[in-house]
């Protein structure tokens, strides 16, 4: 999808700031419309590129057939919910893909040598000792998905190890690991 591969060029294409542009495209994954986030936003539709339809169209037909390749479970979210049975269905489904990808990402850094620091809803923050170019061909093989990197910001180390003992008291403050970490974007 244009959406996945050019997300930031698609979001800044939106009429609107950044999160109001992405929750647009999580709206309609989950079934709802661009129609109703343009009157909650003030935009009108004229403004909006042709991408974001064509996403609507493109997630109609994922639901679709995740609709018709889970017709049991959605069955029981029918009984359960039946106003929102669709809507949990891609929950309950991007939850538990979501989930496999960092097990994945986790498995793969741990192959490294590396370790899983801190999961994130859509990233993972990873010590991996090997450069950036081995981690992402690592993980990407692992689940299945292109993934980016950032490293993570940096800080002074000392003024941050300050503040921890003036708040925490006690503890080992003084001994630091000096390892960078990178934050693994799904």
């Amino acid at each position: 999808s244009e959406y996945v591969n050019n997300r930031e060029r698609v979001l800044a294409s939106v009429p609107a700031d950044r999160d109001s542009s992405k929750l647009l495209f999580i709206r309609m994954i989950y079934g709802g419309h661009w129609e109703a986030w343009c009157r909650e936003h003030g935009v009108s539709p004229r403004e909006l590129p042709p991408i974001v339809e064509a996403f609507r169209i493109e997630q109609e037909e994922a639901r679709r057939l995740d609709a018709e390749g889970h017709a049991d479970l959605l069955a029981r979210l029918r009984a359960e919910d039946a106003g929102r049975a669709e809507e949990l269905l891609q929950y309950l489904l991007n939850t538990q893909e979501e989930r496999r990808v960092i097990d994945a990402v986790q498995k793969a850094v741990d192959r490294l040598g590396g370790q899983t620091m801190s999961f994130e809803h859509d990233g993972v923050y990873v010590y991996a000792p090997c450069d950036e170019a081995k981690l992402l061909r690592c993980v990407t093989a692992e689940a299945g998905y292109p993934m980016t990197a950032k490293a993570c910001a940096a800080y002074d180390c000392d003024a941050l190890c300050r503040v921890a003992k003036k708040l925490a008291g006690g503890g080992d403050w003084d001994t630091i690991d000096s390892v960078s970490y990178t934050h693994l974007t799904l």
